[in-house]
């Protein structure tokens, strides 16, 4: 191999260990975020997870229809009795990282599919966005 192809490939490597180191280094942080809504959830404290999300997730709708949402989430699954991490993907933006964590989790009644995106800025990870999957729950009991 060339020298100069050489070179390419180590810098092409380098930039992209680092970028995974990078990217595995907000993981801490959302794995923190996931364990404290799911905290939340199952001490019925909607309100705090609201209030803890980020502005463009209040924008998706009120606080109201929020709360009704996750009460009826409860009612059919019940409490969070584990969860583990199926997939996650990190982008950055900016000096921010948006990430989507894709959790696997064990309710009291049944079993779901999380989807939890957060931005992560400054050491700390901000809900912007929550779906759940499971065949307790239908779009007309929502």
């Amino acid at each position: 191999m060339n020298k100069p192809l050489t070179r390419l490939l180590i810098l092409f490597l380098s930039v992209s260990f680092f970028n995974c180191g990078d990217a595995d280094s907000v993981k801490p942080f959302t794995d923190n975020a996931v364990a404290a809504f799911h905290k939340n959830y199952n001490s019925k404290n909607f309100t705090r997870i609201y209030n803890n999300s980020h502005q463009n997730f209040k924008k998706s709708g009120s606080f109201i229809r929020f709360k009704e949402l996750m009460q009826a989430v409860y009612s059919k699954l019940g409490r969070v009795k584990s969860t583990r991490n199926k997939s996650w993907k990190v982008r950055k933006v900016d000096s921010a990282h948006m990430v989507s964590l894709r959790q696997k989790t064990e309710f009291r009644d049944s079993i779901g599919v999380e989807i939890f995106s957060f931005i992560v800025e400054d050491g700390k990870a901000t809900l912007t966005g929550y779906k759940i999957n499971s065949t307790k729950l239908t779009n007309n009991e929502l």
